[in-house]
């Protein structure tokens, strides 16, 4: 039997999460407009006053004063990690330290790494903690927390994630968040609707839209010069499900064809199975620099990716950017 298209097409979107800053800025204020959930004690919790938002590609994104959290489930524990971790580098310019080992939360030892962040002179600006829940019968989890280089701001971050571990992912979220609208699904501004027959699951940054034998899928990075990485990691993760679907199966074709990202002029990356071929390019669109990817099985007839990802139609010439990285 074969696999659904969208198990196959697993990208560490979650990374398009991440606040854009030269160096992290933890302290933002707090969102005004969401609606404030009623505390389970009446002790301070660990998210009192964090606003929080959710979609089904990103997971929860928590944002507090001086920590920002993010957690989701997922069936690869080392894209889990790798997401958060370039969800907690953000769009960072400076040094990136990263020590993989096991950290502690909820007084156990858990599969993680921890980051350091820190400016040309070696000035710490932020920690970060990523760390992996397992639980039996129930999805791989990571949870991770970004925060200020103060002792009380990784304190808190330290609490914020043992109380995470208490949770499950369909209790969160957490008491003391003040929920946020969702955003409305978009590719670099231009809204998304879900066709009739697919399933859109997608904010302003990211998303996945899958009608079955063919899914668009699409993330615009905090930092542009993180795109060449997404590009490498979509096609490595869709190479190891297509192999661990068909062991049997030739590698795939992988070549460079001229085409159009959302109408703009790109190169991309075409990767050819059997009867599933994977398309994916990225260009400045709009003023915002994304990365988007079909995966279509042979016959299929879905016009989705006509407009986002087209190897064929002409499109006005535009800036695109280039997939080897700068």
């Amino acid at each position: 039997m074969r696999a659904p298209l969208a198990t196959l097409a697993l990208v560490a979107v979650t990374a398009c999460g991440a606040r854009p800053a030269s160096e992290p800025s933890i302290g933002l204020p707090r969102l005004a407009g969401a609606e404030a959930l009623p505390p389970r004690s009446g002790s301070k919790g660990a998210f009192d006053g964090c606003s929080g938002t959710f979609t089904s590609v990103i997971g929860w994104t928590f944002v507090c004063d001086t920590t920002s959290v993010v957690t989701r489930e997922g069936d690869d524990v080392e894209a889990l990690l790798r997401s958060a971790r370039e969800s907690m580098r953000g769009a960072f310019s400076g040094l990136v330290e990263e020590k993989r080992d096991e950290v502690r939360v909820g007084a156990a030892p858990r599969k993680g790494l921890e980051l350091s962040l820190r400016t040309s002179k070696k000035h710490l600006v932020a920690v970060g903690t990523a760390a992996v829940l397992e639980a039996e019968g129930r999805p791989p989890r990571v949870v991770a927390c970004l925060a200020n280089a103060d002792d009380a701001s990784q304190a808190r971050c330290r609490q914020q994630l043992d109380e995470l571990s208490t949770l499950a992912y369909a209790e969160l979220p957490p008491p003391g968040v003040r929920l946020r609208p969702r955003p409305v699904p978009a590719i670099a501004e231009r809204p998304i609707v879900e066709p009739p027959d697919c399933h859109l699951a997608a904010n302003d940054r990211a998303g996945l839209l899958d009608c079955g034998d063919m899914v668009l899928g699409w993330s615009e990075p905090s930092d542009p010069r993180t795109i060449p990485v997404e590009r490498d990691a979509t096609i490595e993760d869709t190479t190891r499900k297509m192999q661990a679907e068909s062991p049997r199966a030739q590698p795939p074709k992988r070549t460079n064809h001229a085409c159009h990202i959302e109408g703009v002029v790109a190169t991309c990356s075409v990767v050819k199975w059997p009867d599933v071929t994977l398309t994916l390019g990225a260009a400045l669109v709009r003023g915002h620099s994304i990365l988007a990817w079909c995966l279509a099985r042979d016959g299929s007839t879905s016009p989705i990716c006509r407009d986002s990802v087209d190897t064929g139609a002409s499109g006005p010439a535009a800036a695109s950017i280039p997939l080897h990285g700068r």
